[in-house]
C-alpha cells in the first residue's frame, strides 16, 4: 500500500519516512520560534553549515537553552532514529517490532523531551504545532511498548492524548482483531470531535499503517470519509481519492504496447 507522505497539519503519518518529515517540520517550526523570539541569524548559520554534532552543554546558570539549541540536538537525531527505523515493516511487523524497540525506545523518549523543551521555549503561536508533533511521537512509544508513555497519556483527559493513544494501540495490534478495536476507539472519538486536529492525525496514521489490510483501511477510511468535518476533513478525503488513484495505476497492467 502507498504511504501517504505529509499530513494536511505538515506532519506526516507515522512511519519511518515519516520520522525524518517529522524532524524537518519540528525544524521549520523551530526556525519560525526563533525569528520570533531573536535567533534568527544564529539559525540562519546553522542550517547553512548543516552540523550533525550536538552542541556543548550549556552553563547550569541559564535556567533554559533557546530554540537554536534545542533544534540542533533534534537534528542530530536523524541518522540515529533512520538506522533504527530504516524499513517501512517496523511499525507493522510484530516481529521487527519488538526486535527495534529496545533501540527505538530510548530515542523516541530523547526527542519527546527534546520536543516538549522546544514547546517550553516556543512563542505561543507555534505550540500547539509544536505540541501535535509530541503526541505523535509518544503514540509511536506507544506502539513499542513504552509503559510510562502509555500511562502519562492516559493520565491526561484532552482529545489530543487520547487520540495519540488509539494510534499507538493501533501499532502494538498484532491482528487485525487488535487493530480494528482501535479503530473503532477512534471512530468514538471523531464522533465527538469531528474537526479535532489529533484525531485526523491518529486516522491517517491508521490508514497509511495498515500494510494492505483492507479491512483495516476502510474501516480507518470510514472515519475520514463519514466522520469528520470542516476543511482538514475535505483535504483528506481528497489526499485517499490520490492515494487510491495511485494504488489503482500499480496494481493494474499497461494497457498499452
Amino acid at each position: 500500500m502507498a504511504q501517504m507522505s505529509v499530513s494536511p497539519l505538515g506532519i506526516p503519518p507515522p512511519s519511518p519516512r515519516g520520522i525524518a518529515l517529522t524532524l524537518r517540520h519540528i525544524r521549520t517550526v523551530l526556525v519560525a520560534a526563533a525569528l520570533a523570539t531573536g535567533a534568527a541569524p544564529a539559525l540562519a548559520q546553522e542550517g547553512a553549515s548543516g552540523p550533525t554534532t550536538q552542541p556543548t552543554t550549556q552553563p547550569s546558570t541559564r535556567p533554559a537553552r533557546s530554540i537554536e539549541a534545542v533544534m540542533m540536538d533534534i537534528q542530530g537525531m536523524q541518522q540515529d532514529l533512520a538506522a533504527v527505523m530504516n524499513d517501512p515493516r517496523v511499525l507493522s511487523d510484530p516481529e521487527m517490532r519488538d526486535e527495534a524497540s529496545d533501540e527505538a525506545v530510548p530515542l523516541l523518549r530523547r526527542l519527546v523531551g527534546l520536543m516538549n523543551e522546544a514547546v517550553a521555549s516556543a512563542p505561543p503561536q507555534l505550540q500547539t504545532q509544536l505540541k501535535s508533533g509530541v503526541y505523535q511521537v509518544q503514540a509511536l512509544l506507544v506502539g513499542f511498548g513504552d509503559d510510562d508513555t502509555r500511562k502519562a497519556l492516559e493520565a491526561e483527559e484532552g482529545v489530543d492524548a487520547k487520540a495519540a493513544m488509539t494510534l499507538g494501540e493501533f501499532i502494538a495490534g498484532d491482528g487485525t482483531p487488535e487493530k480494528l478495536e482501535a479503530v473503532k476507539q477512534l471512530d468514538a472519538l471523531a464522533t465527538e470531535n469531528p474537526e479535532n486536529p489529533g484525531v485526523a492525525q491518529a486516522a491517517i496514521g491508521m490508514v497509511s499503517l495498515s500494510q494492505g489490510n483492507a479491512e483495516v483501511t476502510n474501516a480507518a477510511k470510514v472515519i475520514i470519509r463519514e466522520k469528520l468535518r470542516g476543511q482538514m476533513a475535505e483535504q483528506l478525503k481528497m489526499m485517499l481519492q490520490q492515494m487510491e488513484m495511485m494504488e489503482r495505476a500499480t496494481t493494474q497492467p499497461g494497457q498499452q504496447g
